[in-house]
């Protein structure tokens, strides 16, 4: 049975222990992925998104009264993003903000920081690596949106996403 998500209930980002989404992409690099919670923390939890093209990456977040916030810092292993004969290993040093708030309302903005360091392994050599990524986020309002699930209404959000990736 699903486990209650506590501090981590969102309800823009239901969290059940054991629940998934499956998502197709389209566009430029069309795919599929799978989108689960793995576990639940008293804080937190773990999820996993599997895409069909063959990569798989694990995240750890940590809940706030609801507050989403990626990649917690203190969970230990951070982040993994793993493939054929690549994998990469993030740990996160550095965050700030919130990655999906509790409370959306047409025109609110929030944002969040973090840097990520690690190291990446390709066909068995190994090469330090960092990620430093900022996110800007506001939410434009509700619209109905149509999918093969049904018709809904959403919140729209835009956000404006800077990564500098450094591999030595």
């Amino acid at each position: 049975p699903p486990v209650s998500a506590g501090v981590c209930d969102n309800p823009y980002l239901p969290i059940i222990q054991g629940a998934t989404w499956n998502y197709n992409l389209t566009g430029p690099s069309p795919d599929t992925y799978i989108h689960s919670i793995l576990s639940l923390e008293a804080d937190g939890f773990t999820e996993q998104d599997v895409f069909g093209s063959g990569v798989t990456r694990q995240g750890q977040w940590k809940c706030e009264n609801g507050n989403l916030i990626a990649l917690n810092p203190s969970g230990g292993g951070s982040a993994s993003v793993t493939s054929d004969g690549t994998s990469v290993d993030f740990q996160t040093t550095a965050l700030e903000g919130v990655t999906l708030p509790a409370s959306l309302n047409p025109g609110d903005s929030w944002s969040q920081s973090l840097t990520l360091e690690g190291t990446q392994t390709v066909n068995s050599e190994i090469f330090p690596v960092s990620n430093q990524v900022t996110q800007a986020c506001t939410a434009v309002g509700v619209e109905s949106v149509t999918v093969p699930a049904g018709t809904f209404d959403a919140m729209r959000v835009d956000c404006q996403v800077n990564m500098n990736i450094t591999i030595d």
